[in-house]
């Protein structure tokens, strides 16, 4: 999957590519899909 990963304050945004999720004993995974948009006036 795909996202954008916030590191620290002050720095730009990193596109990074991890591995799905897989749910374990015990927990699950929920699947989510998520659009933010910000924009400044």
């Amino acid at each position: 999957m795909k996202g954008w990963e916030f590191t620290t304050t002050n720095a730009p945004l990193r596109l990074v590519e991890k591995e799905n999720p897989k749910a374990t004993a015990g927990r699950i995974v929920i699947d989510k899909k998520l659009l933010v948009y910000v924009t400044l006036m």
